[in-house]
């Protein structure tokens, strides 16, 4: 491997290093938010929490099972974005040592797919969620599709991608048998 991708390898750990310390802030602030809502849950801590999502329901009154909802889909949705990133940081660092076409890889590549399913789910619920509220405050049932569609057009790309290493994997096996 020659200096220029040794640098861009470098770069780009440290750069997923970074963003998992900022996921894993972001945890930290979700499970603090919910303690401090369950230590005073009077509808003003409840209405400024469900405000720093989204705005129009600062003056609506909120069930207390969708606020709850929400805040675990919240912690999931953080969780699964924490999951894609370890394994996107041990993909890197396995390409990083030059182990391309190894079942390490694979496996990396299956639990993205699998934290970009799951978080397609809970970004749905979540929508659904918000629906729910804002039909309560304004009457209107606005389902955002166009995170859904994104998060299936990255499945599917990431699917390539594990057919291309699992292709690779394959041609790797027959070329070690060879020699």
């Amino acid at each position: 491997m020659n200096n220029k991708s040794m640098i861009i390898f470098k770069l780009l750990s440290i750069l997923i290093i970074l963003v998992e310390i900022g996921t894993i802030a972001a945890i930290g602030l979700l499970i603090l938010g919910g303690i401090l809502v369950a230590l005073h849950p009077d509808q003003a801590t409840i209405n400024y929490s469900m405000s720093l999502g989204h705005h129009s329901l600062l003056n609506s009154h909120v069930s207390p099972v969708i606020l709850i909802s929400t805040y675990f889909l919240a912690l999931f949705i953080s969780a699964t974005y924490y999951f894609i990133i370890d394994s996107t940081r041990r993909l890197v660092n396995n390409l990083r040592q030059g182990a391309y076409f190894v079942q390490a890889n694979l496996i990396q590549i299956k639990r993205v797919m699998i934290a970009v399913l799951c978080m397609t789910i809970f970004q749905s619920m979540m929508s659904i969620n918000y629906c729910l509220v804002e039909l309560n405050a304004t009457q209107t049932f606005n389902l955002p599709l166009s995170e859904i569609f994104k998060n299936i057009l990255i499945l599917v790309a990431i699917y390539v991608i594990y057919l291309i290493f699992n292709k690779g994997i394959t041609l790797q096996e027959d070329s070690d048998s060879m020699i």
